[in-house]
C-alpha cells in the first residue's frame, strides 16, 4: 500500500522517463536488473525480449531518469549497491524484509498504527461501528500486537466470518502469538475452494502465482471471487498479477499443501500458457514447486513441470530462474536415473552459458551432455549438442598447401569467416535476442546456439546402470473424501519396484497415527516390477482437513519413499425418522357399544432427517403379560423413505377376540434414532345377541 502511494507523489512522479514497479521476490540481481531494462527497453522483433549483457545494462541504463519502486528487494548489501550504481540517474523507493540499503537515502522502519488508527482499520474491515466495549477490546489486541496491520485485518476477518467475537479479543491478545490464533480461528471458517487455492500456495511455500496458475493448481474454476475475499480478509497478499500467502498466514494457516496436484495444475498451465512474462512471474513458485516434488520422491513431475515451464522463461529473458528450473531437472534426472533428461538439462545449462558469455562453463556443460547423450544413443540429441560445442569451439581451418609459385596478391576488402564467426557468437552470446523454438522447429544456421526442445524420451531409452530398485506409489496423495465424523475408512495404494534391482521393504508407518495408522501391507521382497499393497485406515474424529505421510523403509536408492495422506473430516448428515401418535387406544367395545370391525388407527412415520431410510415390516409384541391378539395390520405402505417423505401403517381390531389388550407395534429401520415402539391399548366386551 505504501508503494503504490509513493510511486504517485513527488519526486518519484517528476522523473522523465515516468515510473516503474518491479518485484523482486524470488529473483536474483540479474534478474531483477533484466526486468528494469525490461521497463524501458523493447526489442525490434514482436514478442521476444533483450538479453542485456552486465556491459549493455550498464551502458543502458545509466541514461534511464525514472522513479524506480521495487518490491521485496531482499538482497545482499553489495547487490542493492550494484543496482543504485547502474541506475545513477534514477530515484528508489524499496521495501524488504529487513534493512538492504546502508548507503544513501533514508531507511524507514515501519512502526505500527496508534490505537485510533486500529479501531479505525477494523471498524472498516468489520463493517459496522463499535460501541465503547467493542472499542476497548480491539485497543487491547492492538497494544498485544503492537498495532500490526494485517494482524488486525484478519482479526476483523474473523469476526465478519463468525470465528470470533470482539469481545474475545482481549483473552486472545495474552496468548503467546495472538495473531496465529486469529488466523487459525479464521482457517476453520473456509470454503472448500479456499482451502483448495491456500493449499496450492502453501504447496509452492507461499511463492506468488498470476491467478490463472493458481486456478490451475488448485483445480478450481473462476476464482476471481474467492482470491478477492481472502485479500480483503489478509489472508493473501495482491500483487499484479500475482497472488501469494503473506507472511503472517503461511505458518499459522491451517492448510493442507498438495503437493503432486499442485505440480500437475503447474505442468498444465505452462503448457496452455502463451505469454512467457507470465510464465516468468511464476518462476520462483515453479521452482519451490519442482523442488518439493523433488523432496518427496516425485522426480519425474519436477521434471516434466521444468520442461514445460523451460521456453516460457529462456524467452522471459529472465535467466536466474531459467538457470534454477535446469538445476533443478537435472537434480530429479540424477535421483530418476533418468539419463535422457539429465542429458537435455546439462545441453539447456551449457547454451545459457554460451548465451551469457561464460564460454568456458558453456563448452564443459556441453561436453558433459554429448558424453551422455553417445552413452544413451540420443542422436537428435548428439547433433544439437555438437552443433553448439561447433560454434563455441570451432575446429581449426585445413591448411593449405601453399603454391610453388606465389600468387600475386589482390586487394581484399572483405571479412573473413573466423570474423564472421565470432560477430555471430557474440551477437547471441552477448546481446542476442532469445528466440523461442516452437512446435519443434529449429533454425540451424552455422551461428545460432541451438535450444533443445524435444519434448519427450525415446520409446526405449538406456539409462546408466544401477544395482538398486526405487520404489514408486500408484497414487500420492492418498485421498479420503469427505469421511463422516464417528467413521473410519481403509484405502489402499500400491508400491511398484521401478529400478534394476531387487529391493527389501521395511517398516511402513505414518508420521502422524492419530487419525491415519497403516492397517495391513502385503509387501516384503520386491522384484523389478513387482508391485505390493498397503492398506492405510483414516479415523475421522473432529471436521476439517487431516494430513500425514506414509514412510516407507526400503534397501533400494531413495529410502524412504514418503507419500503423502491427506483426508476431509464432514459432520455427518442426520438420520431419522419420526410417528404420530405416539400411542393409540381402540376403546371399549363389545356388549354395551357396538364395536365397528372397521374401526382402524393410522400410524405415520416421517422421514426428519438428510439420508434415505429403510422401514422394516411392522411387528407385535405383549405389554406387561396380559393377553394378545386384540388388533392387527391392515395395511402397510412403508419400505422406504426419502428426506422429507412420510408413509403409512394401518392398525385394524380383530374382529371375534373379548377381553382386554395391550400391546406394542414395533417398527425397525436403519436411522441413527431407536426402532419406533407404539403402545395400542383397547377392552373387547362379547357381542351383543
Amino acid at each position: 500500500a505504501l508503494l503504490r502511494q509513493a510511486a504517485y507523489r513527488a519526486p518519484l512522479d517528476t522523473y522523465r522517463d515516468g515510473v516503474a514497479l518491479v518485484s523482486g521476490w524470488g529473483l536474483s540481481v540479474e534478474d531483477i536488473e533484466q526486468a528494469i531494462f525490461d521497463a524501458f527497453y523493447e526489442c525490434c522483433l514482436p514478442d521476444m525480449k533483450l538479453k542485456a549483457s552486465p556491459g549493455q545494462l550498464r551502458t543502458s541504463l545509466a541514461d534511464v531518469e525514472a522513479g524506480l519502486v521495487i518490491d521485496d528487494l531482499d538482497l545482499p548489501r553489495q547487490h542493492v549497491d550494484r543496482i543504485m550504481d547502474a541506475c545513477r540517474l534514477c530515484g528508489f523507493v524499496s521495501a524488504a524484509g529487513q534493512q538492504t540499503m546502508w548507503s544513501g537515502g533514508e531507511v524507514v522502519d515501519l512502526g505500527g498504527l496508534t490505537p485510533d488508527e486500529s479501531i479505525s482499520l477494523f471498524e472498516r474491515r468489520v463493517g459496522r461501528t463499535l460501541d465503547d466495549g467493542e472499542r476497548s477490546a480491539v485497543a487491547q489486541f492492538a497494544s498485544r500486537t503492537d498495532g500490526y496491520p494485517m494482524g488486525l485485518v484478519s482479526a476483523a476477518a474473523s469476526v465478519r466470518r463468525g470465528a470470533l467475537t470482539v469481545e474475545q479479543l482481549p483473552g486472545i491478545a495474552a496468548t503467546p502469538d495472538p495473531t496465529a490464533v486469529v488466523h487459525q480461528a479464521v482457517s476453520q471458517t473456509l470454503t472448500l475452494r479456499e482451502t483448495r487455492l491456500l493449499s496450492a500456495l502453501a504447496a509452492v511455500g507461499g511463492a506468488p502465482l498470476p491467478s490463472t496458475a493458481l486456478a490451475a493448481a488448485a483445480g478450481v474454476e473462476q476464482p476471481e471471487a474467492d482470491l478477492e475475499a481472502l485479500r480483503n480478509d489478509g489472508i493473501l497478499q495482491a500483487g499484479s498479477p500475482t497472488y501469494r500467502l503473506t507472511e503472517a498466514t503461511a505458518g499459522p494457516m491451517v492448510v493442507t499443501p498438495t503437493s503432486k496436484s499442485t505440480v500437475k495444475g503447474l505442468t498444465a498451465w505452462c503448457q496452455e500458457q502463451s505469454d512467457p512474462m507470465v510464465i516468468a512471474a511464476a518462476g520462483p513458485a515453479i521452482t519451490t514447486a519442482m523442488r518439493n516434488s523433488i523432496r518427496d520422491h516425485d522426480n519425474e513431475s519436477a521434471i516434466t513441470l521444468g520442461r514445460s515451464a523451460d521456453a516460457g522463461l529462456s524467452i522471459s529473458a529472465r535467466w536466474g530462474l531459467w538457470e534454477g528450473v535446469l538445476h533443478e531437472v537435472r537434480q530429479a534426472s540424477v535421483n530418476a536415473v533418468d539419463s535422457f533428461n539429465e542429458g537435455w538439462a546439462l545441453h539447456q545449462l551449457g547454451t545459457r552459458a554460451a548465451m551469457i558469455g561464460d564460454t568456458a562453463t558453456g563448452i564443459g556443460l556441453l561436453t558433459e551432455a554429448k558424453t551422455i547423450r553417445e552413452t544413451i544413443g540420443d542422436a537428435d540429441g548428439i547433433e544439437a549438442t555438437q552443433h553448439n560445442l561447433d560454434l563455441l569451439n570451432p575446429p581449426p581451418p585445413v591448411p593449405v598447401e601453399p603454391p610453388s609459385t606465389p600468387p600475386t596478391p589482390t586487394p581484399h576488402t572483405g571479412i573473413p569467416w573466423w570474423a564472421w564467426v565470432m560477430i555471430l557468437v557474440g551477437v547471441v552470446t552477448v546481446g542476442g535476442i532469445v528466440t523461442a523454438l516452437v512446435n519443434g522447429s529449429q533454425q540451424t544456421g552455422p551461428g545460432v546456439l541451438l535450444e533443445d526442445d524435444k519434448p519427450t524420451a525415446p520409446q526405449t531409452p538406456t539409462v546408466r546402470p544401477s544395482g538398486s530398485g526405487v520404489l514408486e506409489p500408484s497414487k500420492d496423495p492418498l485421498v479420503f473424501d469427505a469421511v463422516a465424523v464417528g467413521s473410519e475408512l481403509t484405502e489402499e495404494f500400491l508400491i511398484t519396484n521401478r529400478g534394476p534391482g531387487t529391493v527389501v521393504v521395511g517398516e511402513i508407518t505414518t508420521v502422524d497415527e492419530e487419525f491415519f495408522t497403516v492397517t495391513d501391507r502385503t509387501c516384503e521382497t520386491l522384484d523389478p516390477g513387482a508391485s505390493c499393497r498397503v492398506d492405510v485406515t483414516f479415523v475421522s474424529k473432529e471436521p476439517g482437513p487431516q494430513s500425514t505421510s506414509v514412510i516407507v523403509e526400503y534397501t533400494g536408492q531413495s529410502s524412504p519413499l514418503l507419500v503423502r495422506v491427506v483426508g476431509e473430516s464432514v459432520r455427518p448428515l442426520s438420520s431419522r425418522v419420526d410417528h404420530e401418535p405416539k400411542a393409540f387406544d381402540f376403546g371399549k367395545c363389545g356388549r354395551t357399544i357396538l364395536c365397528d370391525p372397521d374401526r382402524s388407527a393410522e400410524i405415520r412415520i416421517t422421514n426428519t432427517g438428510e439420508v434415505e431410510v429403510q422401514i422394516g415390516e411392522p411387528a407385535l409384541e405383549s405389554a406387561d403379560g396380559i393377553r394378545t391378539g386384540g388388533f392387527g395390520v391392515r395395511s402397510n405402505d412403508c419400505l422406504k423413505l426419502a428426506p422429507s417423505e412420510d408413509c403409512t401403517i394401518t392398525l385394524a381390531v380383530t374382529p371375534g377376540s373379548v377381553g382386554e389388550f395391550a400391546e406394542n407395534l414395533i417398527i425397525d429401520h436403519d436411522a441413527s434414532n431407536p426402532q419406533i415402539r407404539i403402545p395400542v391399548t383397547g377392552e373387547m366386551e362379547d357381542p351383543v345377541g
